[in-house]
């Protein structure tokens, strides 16, 4: 078994290189280590590390092969990203997708598995929310929408490409994915650096006070690394075909309330003061998972689990870092 992973250096596609490295397939890794890191797989066994940017045709054309699945991950994520560089977002989500699609029906690759996003339903109408619910971009002249409209059009694009060819699609839509080395701006790293600064400054302090954004009432529905790879390669070899699948867990818990796992994980008093939430940022996010179930998946790690497990290392990192 043959696999492409692209966006190999990110956090989901460096954990699933592991993955597929210790279930001993032939995978090619492509990054162009822009945002990801291949030095996190460096070294694997079965795993061939090249520098591709995916939105040079050529360069992929060069070092491609008759893979069975392709998994095209390569984006550029990151909250901040969509506000200063929303072109550069949006030339790497079609440009590259596009790329990537006309080399596969070249090649005629027998599976091609594409990485959307929770972005697409925004503020669904639906809680838990599942594949149907009607996708959407608020505000067009909002920047951070180039990212969720990258993810839609690339959907577009890979099932109407891959209609009436030999080459079967899954479409995935993770949803707040943690673990370590995920990043530092999503909102558990976010939190646990701001509670590191404020020990730097007073090593002996009782009480932390930190700012959120919007109420604390705000949900999302968070799923450990180490699961998502597990269900993202359970349906990848399920009989689903031409589907698009949630992938994340659908225990909704408030903002709040994961402070306050932090705060008991951390051992420390955690008190929160409120601001305005990001223009554009959903207030709930739960995944309908009815699709997971029916190939019989089950998460190893609870919520509380993951967040425990999360929080321990990040804070364990911002405290070597000192």
């Amino acid at each position: 078994m043959k696999i492409l992973i692209t966006g190999a250096g990110g956090f989901i596609g460096s954990n699933l290189v592991k993955f597929f490295s210790k279930k001993n397939f032939d995978v090619i890794a492509f990054d162009n280590n822009t945002r990801g890191n291949l030095k996190r797989i460096r070294g694997l066994k079965n795993v061939k590390l090249i520098n591709v940017d995916v939105t040079n045709i050529n360069l992929i054309r060069k070092h491609f092969e008759k893979f069975d699945i392709v998994f095209h991950l390569a984006a550029l994520n990151g909250t901040s990203n969509f506000y200063n560089f929303p072109e550069k977002v949006l030339n790497i989500g079609l440009i590259g997708t596009h790329n990537l699609i006309q080399i596969s029906k070249e090649f005629q690759v027998k599976k091609f598995i594409f990485a959307s996003s929770s972005e697409v339903y925004h503020n669904p109408k639906i809680i838990p929310t599942d594949e149907y619910v009607e996708l959407k971009i608020p505000n067009i002249f909002n920047p951070r929408f180039s990212y969720s409209l990258s993810k839609i059009v690339g959907e577009g694009l890979v099932v109407n490409s891959f209609r009436n060819t030999n080459t079967d699609f899954l479409i995935f839509r993770p949803h707040n994915i943690i673990g370590p080395e995920m990043g530092f701006e999503h909102v558990i790293p976010n939190i646990i650096q701001k509670l590191s600064l404020q020990k730097q400054k007073n090593n002996n302090l009782n009480k932390f006070i930190i700012e959120i954004q919007g109420s604390g009432n705000e949900t999302r529905s968070f799923m450990y690394i180490d699961d998502f790879v597990r269900a993202l390669s359970k349906l990848s070899f399920s009989k689903l075909k031409n589907e698009i699948v949630n992938i994340g867990n659908d225990k909704e818990i408030k903002i709040k309330e994961l402070l306050k796992i932090i705060s008991n994980t951390l051992k420390i008093n955690i008190k929160f003061t409120k601001t305005d939430p990001v223009l554009g940022s959903p207030k709930r996010r739960s995944p309908n998972v009815n699709k997971l179930k029916k190939i019989n998946f089950n998460s190893r790690n609870s919520v509380t689990k993951s967040i425990q497990l999360t929080a321990k290392w990040y804070w364990n990192f911002y405290e070597k870092s000192k």
